[in-house]
């Protein structure tokens, strides 16, 4: 939490407020303010932390195959698919390329995650649903 700022939104007042600044002093009336304060915590970036050369991962589903690619250049070189109870169902190396097509046929109507890892090391996870 050492670069995360802890801020007190003051819902009556329409108030935010750094905690990590300073504390915050306020009056009440008698009664009841149930949904009067929220505690949000907002990490701060610099722009020298920030990744340059992020991946996103794309999935496009058609009728046979699950189609997936990275938004950059970087290369697929392994695969898997995960159920929700944590299952993997597959695990496919691949030979980095940025575009797989795996067919999904066997696999039922749910949800799934899907964890590929990069040439690069770097491992992106996206989830979607099968229909």
């Amino acid at each position: 939490l050492n670069n995360t700022g802890i801020i007190l939104k003051d819902n009556l007042l329409d108030i935010e407020h750094n905690l990590s600044d300073s504390g915050y002093t306020f009056t009440l009336d008698s009664g009841e303010f149930n949904s009067r304060f929220e505690i949000i915590y907002a990490s701060t970036l610099s722009f020298s932390e920030t990744n340059e050369n992020f991946n996103e991962l794309i999935i496009d589903i058609n009728d046979e195959y699950l189609n997936i690619s990275t938004s950059q250049q970087s290369e697929i070189s392994n695969l898997k698919l995960y159920d929700l109870m944590g299952r993997q169902l597959i695990e496919k190396d691949i030979d980095n390329r940025n575009e797989v097509k795996l067919n999904y046929n066997s696999i039922s109507s749910s949800a799934y995650i899907l964890d590929i890892t990069l040439s690069n090391g770097e491992k992106l996870t996206k989830k979607f649903i099968n229909i």
